[in-house]
């Protein structure tokens, strides 16, 4: 079932919980990439991405953790050190 926030207070406690945590939503407002499933919700279309889940409470199904992924960023990068990168330490 689609989410909807009824006010504005739930709906700035949804974008706190996944859309500014989220990879596909920009730290830079500016930024030439936007979430586009944000974008569908603000003009009140059904963006398919916002429901309710199995417990009842609202979710985002394209949500991407950037901590997960700045983890997953420095695992790779501490594994695979660049023979032309010097090294300061």
């Amino acid at each position: 079932m689609r989410f909807r926030p009824s006010n504005s207070g739930e709906g700035m406690a949804f974008e706190a919980q996944f859309c500014e945590r989220c990879i596909r939503n920009p730290v830079n407002p500016e930024s030439k990439t936007q979430c586009p499933h944000l974008l569908k919700a603000l003009c009140d279309e059904d963006n398919g991405k916002w429901i309710y889940g199995d417990d009842g409470q609202p979710i985002c199904t394209a949500f991407r953790s950037r901590e997960d992924a700045n983890r997953c960023r420095t695992r790779v990068l501490k594994s695979k050190p660049d023979k032309n990168q010097m090294s300061l330490f």
